[in-house]
């Protein structure tokens, strides 16, 4: 089964080494956006099944478009993919809906095992050192 990822990402060098990440498996990503609004627009009108999205990005943050988003479209997957270890921001994620919270220091595998898993409707909360916590 292919699994259409929404990557939420400004940094083109980001994009590039997830588009890497994710060649020659089952996820497929159907679009980037680049801005907070373009992740809004694209996560409301397409056909994603997982975003992966950042928390710093231009015109809206990653809270901002979570708090847009899932609102009118619950069944998308959203994973935060950020470098900011803050409890604070993993608990605002979570309560904004996000399905999981992992750091950009995750290996390759472990990023790919997130969207799978989060695309099996699994919560997954990774911090920074690779622990897995649940709430």
């Amino acid at each position: 089964m292919v699994i259409q990822l929404l990557i939420a990402e400004d940094h083109p060098w980001v994009r590039e080494g997830l588009r890497a990440t994710f060649e020659d498996t089952e996820i497929e990503i159907n679009n980037e956006a680049t801005t907070g609004d373009e992740a809004v627009q694209m996560a409301l009108t397409g056909d994603a099944d997982v975003m992966l999205l950042d928390i710093k990005m231009p015109q809206r943050d990653g809270f901002e478009v979570l708090q847009a988003v899932k609102p009118k479209k619950p069944a998308l997957h959203i994973v935060i993919y950020t470098q900011h270890e803050r409890t604070s921001f993993q608990d605002r994620a979570r309560q904004l809906g996000a399905s999981g919270y992992l750091h950009k220091r995750a290996a390759p595998e472990d990023l790919i095992d997130a969207v799978r898993r989060v695309n099996r409707g699994e919560d997954l909360w990774i911090s920074s050192k690779g622990n897995e916590y649940t709430n």
